[in-house]
């Protein structure tokens, strides 16, 4: 019996111990897992009177809807739809935005990019445009942006980075997706199906920055952050009319830093942002049908 009893006390011991040291190693790995909050109705399952469930639209009946169901789904049943219409010869933009009053969701976590997949119809180059701004109070402390303007009739994922001007957490996130068009107005027709959106890892950037000698290119200013002046430097692969711009996370131009025709070639600009309040921004550069836009962030 002494001896059962011995052997008995051998293996639980060997037992608690590869279970603490079992507990341990999950532990480690879940340390290495990025854990992101998940987006409200981040699939358009949910809808009430023509609307999606926490999101606002432009839409306003009986004048207008341009937000609608469909069931042409990347998955589950419905996704979102937006289309431009015309309204007396007005083209009535399409804008979605985060929170049922468009003032964004809860958010406690920082993460570096969001996905999703869309469909995209381009008339005349109008652009599909997702941005994203966190803030923790009042201060804007990230951004993250998509655009393009090339059509595509097949599911695609889109990833928009999250560039981060702070250590700080943020408290909400402001998640919007628009049409744009090239010269100001949008045009009748063009059209973004958004499906399954989700936080995940980031992509590398730096791709568009090696352009060939007949492609536009805009690359990251430096430094950013930065406190008072940074450079941001660019591409012109052929003679066209250029506009380089600065944007609040409202959407406002804050600054014109180039407007007007250039020849090829590479171009230097130094931004002063001393007028401007800290927080993030985009800078936007339209060269012919070609547009570029990149996060920067003001600290002081």
């Amino acid at each position: 019996m002494k001896r059962k009893y011995t052997l008995s006390n051998k293996y639980n011991s060997f037992y608690i111990n590869f279970s603490f040291m079992f507990i341990g190693f999950v532990l480690a790995i879940m340390s290495t897992i990025t854990l992101y909050s998940e987006i409200t109705n981040p699939g358009f399952e949910s809808w009430t009177d023509g609307n999606p469930d926490n999101w606002r639209t432009t839409n306003n009946p009986p004048t207008f809807v341009n937000v609608t169901q469909t069931i042409d789904a990347h998955s589950g049943s419905y996704a979102l739809e937006g289309e431009v219409k015309t309204i007396n010869g007005f083209s009535i933009p399409v804008a979605l935005e985060s929170g049922s009053d468009g003032a964004g969701f809860p958010e406690n976590t920082r993460p570096a990019a969001l996905h999703g997949w869309y469909k995209f119809t381009s008339i005349s180059q109008d652009i599909f445009m997702v941005t994203l701004a966190f803030r923790k109070g009042e201060q804007g402390i990230g951004a993250g942006q998509f655009s393009t303007t090339n059509s595509t009739g097949n599911w695609t994922e889109f990833v928009a980075n999250i560039v981060w001007g702070s250590e700080e957490t943020p408290d909400e996130v402001l998640i919007g997706f628009q049409l744009q068009g090239t010269t100001g107005l949008v045009h009748e027709g063009s059209l973004f199906i958004i499906d399954d959106l989700a936080y995940g890892p980031a992509i590398p950037t730096g791709v568009e920055e090696k352009s060939g000698p007949n492609e536009v290119s805009l690359l990251q200013n430096y430094p950013n952050p930065f406190n008072q002046t940074t450079t941001i430097r660019y591409n012109i692969g052929e003679s066209e009319q250029v506009n380089l711009s600065v944007y609040d996370l409202l959407g406002q131009e804050v600054a014109t830093l180039a407007n007007g025709n250039q020849s090829p070639g590479n171009y230097e600009i130094n931004f002063d942002s001393s007028k401007l309040p800290q927080g993030t921004y985009f800078y936007k550069l339209q060269a012919g049908a070609s547009t570029h836009v990149k996060v920067m962030d003001v600290v002081r």
